[in-house]
């Protein structure tokens, strides 16, 4: 958790965003990671086992796949929430920009 808490305060301070949302969108991001990383190694591990292996390992899947979507939802989320008006502003200068072009 310190990591998570330096890095917030890092974020908070680099795009002017408050700690609290800072360390939403670092623990999701950790989350995610995490879960992917989990998809990966727990699915294998798991079919080792005798008997219930390959039940095990689908299961594990499955709960992770189900649950890795909701937490890059909420990370999209709270991004999209934190830097709207940054991105309002970037599309803006984009389309003038193309439309300077075309004229």
């Amino acid at each position: 958790m310190a990591l998570v808490d330096a890095a917030s305060t890092r974020l908070a301070g680099a795009f002017g965003v408050t700690e609290s949302v800072a360390k939403h969108i670092g623990l999701d991001a950790l989350y995610v990671a995490a879960l992917t990383l989990a998809l990966t190694t727990v699915p294998p591990l798991l079919r080792t086992l005798p008997g219930l292996g390959e039940a095990a390992s689908r299961g594990a899947a499955i709960t992770i796949v189900a649950l890795l979507p909701l937490f890059v939802y909420d990370l999209a989320k709270v991004v999209h929430r934190t830097f709207e008006s940054a991105f309002h502003a970037l599309l803006d200068r984009i389309v003038s920009a193309v439309s300077e072009g075309e004229a």
